[in-house]
């Protein structure tokens, strides 16, 4: 959908093959801008090693997770919080604002979050300009780029074709 705005955006999953958007699978010799991850980091074994080796291709990662509630939920048997996940077991990392913080400090990194987005970024700004992109999305704010930029449907469809 970043593509069809105008992005010049690409595709990498560990995990699963890339079928239908092979001519724009991430290559580690393109350089980077931005790496968008959402719903990924709970499911980091390792997150500190995830980020180091994402910090190689990017210092600047815009992300999604929810996070602790200032008080930690406890495990009593029960799900008392609905992000843990027990029926699946597929949510395994959990961080607080805290922790993200430390994060982005260990590695010289600004840090802005806002509910569940989160920026790690080498751009100092304030802390409320991230806060109104995130509320402005909601009503379409998101979309104003459609207007600057170009589509990559036609151009992308041929090269599609090509492979």
């Amino acid at each position: 959908m970043l593509r069809d705005i105008g992005f010049s955006t690409f595709y990498y999953d560990a995990y699963a093959q890339n079928i239908f958007a092979k001519p724009f699978t991430f290559c580690h010799q393109t350089p980077i801008d931005l790496i968008v991850s959402f719903e990924v980091f709970e499911h980091l074994e390792d997150p500190q090693k995830t980020l180091e080796s994402l910090l190689k291709i990017s210092k600047n990662i815009l992300f999604s997770t929810e996070l602790i509630p200032s008080e930690v939920p406890p495990f009593n048997g029960e799900q008392t919080w609905w992000y843990y996940g027990f029926s699946h077991g597929q949510h395994i990392s959990f961080y607080s604002y805290k922790s993200l913080e430390v994060l982005a400090k260990k590695h010289q990194l600004y840090f802005y979050s806002y509910r569940n987005i989160h920026l790690f970024t080498t751009k100092k700004f304030p802390k409320f300009i991230f806060k109104s992109i995130i509320i402005l999305s909601k009503i379409g704010f998101h979309l104003l780029p459609k207007f600057f930029m170009q589509s990559k449907t036609q151009e992308d469809s041929k090269i599609i074709l090509q492979n």
